[in-house]
C-alpha cells in the first residue's frame, strides 16, 4: 500500500517514540476487542425518536440498521447513528429510528441486542460523537515489564492520530479499489454515489498518513513554524499560525491547549508558506491527490496528536488487558502501534 513511493504499510509508518521489547497479539476474537460509544449526551425521555442502545458482534452498523428497518418495516434512511462501529468487534452504541418503531428490549437474531430504549426529539446525527471507550485484549504478550513506563510516557505526551489500517481493509484493498475509481476520472470531476464517497474519505485517510509520516521522520510532528494550522481546546475554528504570533501558539501547543494539524485534502487549504509546500508536495507525489482536489472543494484539519485517556491496564499469564479512552476519529491500533510490535490479526482488516 503506496502513497507515491511512501509505504503507508501499518507496521513500516514511523513511530514517535523508540521501540520497546514488547511483543503480542490482538483480535483473536470479536471479545478481545470491545468498544462503547460516549456521545456526551443523554437522551431526554421524549420526543419522536427512539434513541436505541444496542450491543452487536460480527455485523456492521448499517447491516444492524438494516435488520432494524426490516423488521419493523421502516426506511433504512430514517434511521440514525453518531459513528459507524467494528464488525468484529463486541460494540455498543446508539442508534435512532422513529417513534413508530417498536424496540423491545432482547435479542434481535444472531449478533444483535438492543440493551436500552429512550425517547428524544431529535435523529441522531454522523458525527454526534464525544469519543469512545476501548477494552483491548492482546495474547501472547512479551516485555511486560516495560509496559508502565511507556503506558506513562503515552498519557502524558500523547501518539500519533494515524488512520488504523481497518480503514483501508485488508492489504489495502480498499485504497485498491479508490485507485481504480480515480483512474476513470482523474480529474474528479465526476459526482460520487454514497458507497465512493466511503472510499473517497479512505483516500483522504491516506494522504493524512503519509503528511503525519513525514512530520515524524523529519522531526516537525512538535515544531509550531509559521504557516501551520492548530486546532484549539474548546474552538471548532482552526488557526493559522503567523510570525507575530508564533511564541504565543509554540507555548500554547507545549502546555496542550493547542495541537497540530493535518490535511484531508481538498482545494482549498489553509497552511500556509513552508508547511503548505510540504503538504501540497506530498499531495502531488500521488495521483489519488489530484482526484481529491477535483472531489472536494475544501480540505478538512485533522490533529496529528492525540491523548488516550483514563488509560489502564492489567497483564496475567500473558494476557494483557487495556481499557482508554479516545475522541471521535481516532483509532485504538494508534495506541497498540506506540505500545510495541502488537501483531494484528488480518481478520479485523475486513469491514
Amino acid at each position: 500500500m503506496l502513497w507515491g513511493s511512501r509505504s503507508l504499510h501499518w507496521q513500516q509508518l514511523p513511530t514517535l517514540y523508540p521501540p520497546t521489547g514488547i511483543r503480542g497479539i490482538y483480535r483473536a476474537d470479536p471479545q478481545a476487542f470491545i468498544v462503547e460509544e460516549e456521545l456526551g449526551v443523554a437522551p431526554s425521555g421524549t420526543g419522536e425518536h427512539w434513541w436505541l442502545w444496542i450491543e452487536k458482534i460480527g455485523l456492521t452498523t448499517e447491516e444492524v440498521i438494516h435488520r432494524l428497518a426490516n423488521t419493523w418495516g421502516i426506511k433504512p434512511a430514517l434511521f440514525g447513528y453518531a459513528g459507524k462501529k467494528d464488525r468484529l468487534a463486541v460494540a455498543r452504541q446508539w442508534i435512532s429510528c422513529p417513534a413508530d418503531a417498536r424496540p423491545e428490549i432482547g435479542g434481535l437474531g444472531v449478533g444483535l441486542e438492543i440493551l436500552a430504549a429512550h425517547r428524544d426529539a431529535q435523529k441522531i446525527r454522523v458525527g454526534q460523537l464525544h469519543g469512545n471507550r476501548f477494552q483491548i485484549r492482546v495474547d501472547a504478550v512479551t516485555g511486560i515489564e516495560e509496559l508502565a513506563d511507556r503506558l506513562r510516557l503515552i498519557t502524558t505526551s500523547g501518539i500519533p492520530n494515524y488512520f488504523g489500517p481497518q480503514r483501508f481493509g485488508r492489504e489495502g484493498q480498499t485504497l485498491e479499489r479508490v485507485r481504480q475509481l480515480s483512474n476513470r476520472d482523474p480529474e474528479g470531476r465526476r459526482r460520487l454515489r454514497h458507497n465512493q464517497s466511503m472510499l473517497a474519505s479512505a483516500a483522504r485517510g491516506a494522504g493524512f498518513n503519509a503528511v503525519l509520516a513525514e512530520h515524524l521522520e523529519q522531526g516537525t510532528f512538535d515544531h509550531v513554524q509559521r504557516g501551520a494550522v492548530l486546532q484549539v481546546s474548546g474552538d471548532l475554528r482552526e488557526q493559522v499560525v503567523c510570525s507575530e504570533s508564533l511564541s504565543d501558539w509554540s507555548a500554547r501547543t507545549a502546555q496542550g491547549e493547542a495541537v497540530l494539524t493535518g490535511p484531508l485534502f481538498g482545494r482549498r487549504c489553509l497552511a500556509r508558506h513552508a508547511v503548505f509546500a510540504m503538504e501540497q508536495g506530498i499531495q502531488g507525489a500521488d495521483p489519488l491527490g489530484r482526484w481529491l482536489l477535483g472531489i472536494f472543494p475544501h480540505e478538512k484539519r485533522r490533529a496529528l496528536r492525540v491523548w488516550p485517556q483514563q488509560l489502564e491496564w492489567q497483564e496475567m499469564n500473558g494476557v494483557l488487558t487495556l481499557t482508554f479512552t479516545l475522541p471521535k476519529g481516532s483509532f485504538a491500533t494508534s495506541v497498540l502501534k506506540e505500545i510495541g510490535a502488537i501483531g494484528i490479526d488480518d481478520a479485523c482488516l475486513d469491514q
